[in-house]
């Protein structure tokens, strides 16, 4: 298999499918979150670093504001049943789809950046 083949086969494995997030937008998951991006090393063809994200905060269901250091930025929503779906923008580079759940006090998640041959998982606990 390729390296798009791999990322198209674990990304529709791994991440919830539109079906599974039906209701509205929800502010039942708001807070702060932090933690950090770790490389996927099977999914990986590049030199892919460990992201630190000191901060994301939920208000109102919408991802407002992540702190990477600059490294990547965050967006998208909440649903009711904790299905979050959204873009990450690393520098100039085109948005691409990070996708992931919330249960209890954790968020993870995955994003792939196919531009630079990356992908990584998410992993960050309410504050």
């Amino acid at each position: 298999m390729n390296w798009r083949a791999i990322s198209l086969v674990t990304a529709v494995m791994a991440l919830p499918t539109a079906a599974d997030a039906t209701s509205n937008v929800s502010a039942k998951y708001d807070g702060t979150y932090a933690g950090v991006m770790s490389p996927v090393a099977a999914l990986s063809l590049g030199t892919c670093a460990i992201v630190t994200v000191e901060t994301l905060t939920i208000a109102g269901g919408f991802l407002r504001e992540a702190k990477t250091g600059g490294v990547v930025a965050l967006s998208g929503f909440v649903t009711e049943e904790g299905f979050v779906a959204g873009k990450a923008r690393f520098g100039g580079a085109s948005a691409v789809t990070f996708e992931g759940r919330i249960e209890g006090t954790s968020l993870s998640g995955g994003i792939i950046e196919d531009a630079i041959r990356c992908a990584w998982t998410v992993n960050l606990t309410r504050r």
